[in-house]
């Protein structure tokens, strides 16, 4: 069965487990959260996928290989939202 499911995404916390195959939909704030809502095959196995953010300015780490996924305004910060490729 096809779903939209959200996942919170933190600066501490980079590794997300979604099902195999999901398609990053959006990143948005709600609240005070940070989120990213993804399309997902309920029905697929779990995997781990990294998602990391930066702000405007910051240091990147050039080093890996990322999939833009959107910006978002956090009080004062600009966020760059990315996911790491492997």
């Amino acid at each position: 069965m096809k779903a939209i499911w959200k996942y919170v995404i933190t600066y501490e916390e980079t590794s997300y487990e979604m099902p195999k195959g999901a398609q990053i939909l959006s990143v948005q704030i709600q609240g005070k959260d940070i989120c990213v809502w993804a399309l997902v095959n309920t029905e697929e196995k779990k995997t781990i996928r990294h998602i990391e953010m930066w702000g405007t300015g910051m240091p990147f780490n050039v080093d890996k290989k990322y999939s833009f996924i959107g910006t978002v305004q956090y009080g004062w910060l600009i966020l760059h939202v990315f996911e790491i490729i492997e």
